[in-house]
């Protein structure tokens, strides 16, 4: 299997043996597994693509061998409460379009995504609008952030050697606000450079 690391917790049993709880994101939510060698937690971090191996252990998911296949970029954590706000303004949206009528599932996607962005600006905000001055405070962006133009988004999703389709759909999943903005003829080359990119899995 493979997953993308949420966290990494060292505890302990009550007779002082270590033992680690790792929360793994396969694509479908995080789920939790239990690990009893240190050699197998170390090289890990928060963040890396990891292909691994699990068994059953009485009530628990046990992994058995757990490799990098990725590591996080630098400076990039995986951050749960914003994944979790997320999601709950994207079932809000989509609770709230439900019942309507659509020509088609683009336009239903289209603005279940708009209405997610909006609920969320509140969230953080407590307004439909960020604040006037957060250009302001928006801090630099680092290295590894998504372009912003087309061409760079088209550029990087065939030149970037993809890992595995976890990192190859959550990037897609950062740009997507973005392609929402663009008009249809510059988004045609930008999805076919991602379904290209897919086709390698």
């Amino acid at each position: 299997m493979e997953g993308i690391i949420e966290t990494i917790d060292r505890r302990t049993t009550k007779q002082g043996k270590p033992f680690w709880v790792v929360t793994l994101d396969d694509g479908t939510g995080g789920e939790r597994y239990s690990v009893w060698e240190e050699d197998i937690v170390k090289g890990c971090s928060e963040g890396d693509t990891v292909r691994f191996e699990w068994k059953e252990s009485g009530d628990f998911k046990k992994i058995t061998s757990m490799n990098a296949v990725a590591k996080a970029p630098p400076g990039r954590r995986f951050d749960k409460n914003a994944e979790i706000r997320r999601m709950n303004c994207l079932t809000s949206s989509v609770n709230l379009i439900s019942g309507f009528n659509w020509p088609n599932v683009k336009d239903k996607r289209d603005e279940a995504l708009v209405g997610a962005k909006i609920f969320e600006r509140y969230v953080q905000f407590g307004s439909e609008e960020p604040p006037p001055d957060e250009e302001a405070e928006k801090p630099e962006p680092v290295e590894d952030s998504p372009p912003t133009n087309p061409e760079e988004f088209e550029k990087v999703l065939k030149t970037i050697p993809w890992r595995s389709k976890i990192e190859l759909d959550r990037y897609w999943g950062e740009i997507n606000p973005s392609l929402l903005k663009l008009s249809e003829k510059e988004r045609i080359p930008i999805i076919a450079a991602y379904n290209e990119a897919l086709e390698k899995f």
